[in-house]
């Protein structure tokens, strides 16, 4: 299954209409991805594994995404 496959499946079976996005909400996902994506994996025995590849991408989007967010002096 792909991902575009996965999001009109969700499309077409949600309840309701969704609420609008936040950034908040956005981070929160994003972080619960990245800590399921490491949960159990040994990055460093397994570089190849798709945690190991993405753990780069994945904590720069987050840490930009939260430095956006933070108060600014």
């Amino acid at each position: 299954m792909t991902a575009d496959q996965l999001i009109a499946e969700a499309r077409a079976y949600r309840t309701r209409q969704p609420d609008p996005p936040t950034i908040e909400a956005v981070q929160r996902v994003l972080r619960l991805t990245l800590e399921h994506l490491v949960e159990g994996t040994d990055l460093e025995a397994d570089p190849e594994s798709l945690p190991a590849r993405s753990r780069g991408f994945w904590p720069t989007l987050l840490a930009n995404l939260e430095d956006q967010q933070a108060p600014r002096h």
